[in-house]
């Protein structure tokens, strides 16, 4: 378990506020949930529960990928009338709290790990308002006073898990917490998604563990949808023209737009450059013998403008797939 040295006090103004809510007595939990719930505190609006649930959990240490197919997911699904519930995590978690918040109001649901005098890790504290500017609710099991501990996190992942109608793993390391919440979820009756990943990242190992198992492999927020039987509705339509339209932004522009001003080593290292992530002698291999280490770089610095490529942490390059 992370160090829990990061919470922080959290000042809501709404903490006078919270409810007190059986979950299980109102059937939004099922009653097989272990260990038993109590009714549990709960700061915004209780109707939210209502409507269908889609959980995302995932990895904290996500790559940026994940990410933004959390974002991407969790924002398309709110878009369709789906909120999404997880955990406040850094990572995955969060990504799916900002991704359905950006869709609109009355979209996302964070469990805590610690009662609402606390906000762990401390630097969701922002993020954790925003679920409620928003319309949102948080939910904790735990009395106000209450500060996060190891064993309250795998509590909040049964609570996630009883609350989703199905359950979409991002990215889950060998002892992901997600797998735990996975586990509940699937002797709970609930439908299990996961996203495929490189057979070469460790974070790729729950996901491909699920799928294995039997969970359903889904691409895209639209696969998803159409499999528990819901529509995704128009999200960009064309307005209707107007007498006085604004004259639109023009596009970002990228290399690609000026094939006659582009420089070759942006198409070398493209061609490249993969989904698995390269440090810079193996991409130097898969380039012609004419470039040097200094035209790779080049080129990478291109492609990362262009949003195509991305440097991880550990100096390694991977090609970025936008939405």
């Amino acid at each position: 378990m992370t160090s829990l040295k990061n919470s922080g006090v959290l000042h809501l103004g709404e903490q006078a506020k919270a409810l007190r809510l059986d979950l299980t007595h109102y059937g939004y939990v099922p009653e097989t949930l272990e260990p038993k719930l109590k009714p549990v505190y709960l700061l915004g609006e209780a109707g939210l529960l209502s409507r269908p649930i889609i959980g995302i959990v995932g990895s904290r240490h996500a790559s940026r990928q994940g990410m933004a197919d959390s974002f991407w997911f969790a924002k398309e699904l709110a878009m369709a009338g789906c909120v999404i519930v997880s955990g406040l995590a850094v990572g995955i978690d969060a990504a799916a709290h900002r991704g359905a918040i950006s869709a609109g109001r009355g979209t996302t649901i964070a469990v805590v790990a610690h009662g609402f005098c606390f906000c762990y890790p401390a630097r969701h504290q922002l993020l954790l308002n925003q679920v409620l500017d928003s319309g949102g609710i948080v939910i904790s099991e735990y009395e106000p006073n209450t500060p996060p501990r190891p064993h309250q996190f795998l509590h909040r992942n049964r609570i996630i898990a009883g609350l989703c109608d199905a359950l979409l793993v991002i990215e889950a390391g060998p002892k992901s917490g997600a797998l735990t919440t996975a586990s509940i979820a699937l002797e709970l009756g609930k439908d299990i998604y996961a996203l495929p990943g490189s057979i070469h990242s460790e974070l790729s190992y729950g996901g491909h563990q699920l799928l294995r198992q039997g969970a359903g492999l889904v691409e895209s927020p639209h696969e998803l949808l159409f499999d528990l039987g819901r529509e995704l509705l128009p999200a960009v339509k064309q307005p209707i023209a107007k007498k006085h339209k604004k004259v639109p932004l023009a596009p970002k522009a990228s290399q690609a737009d000026f094939p006659e001003m582009k420089d070759p080593r942006y198409d070398l290292v493209n061609l490249a450059l993969g989904y698995e992530p390269q440090s810079l002698s193996e991409l130097l291999l898969r380039l012609p013998k004419h470039c040097g280490e200094n035209d790779l770089i080049a080129g990478l610095l291109m492609l990362e403008l262009d949003r195509k490529a991305y440097r991880l942490p550990d100096g390694r390059w991977v090609r970025f797939k936008n939405h």
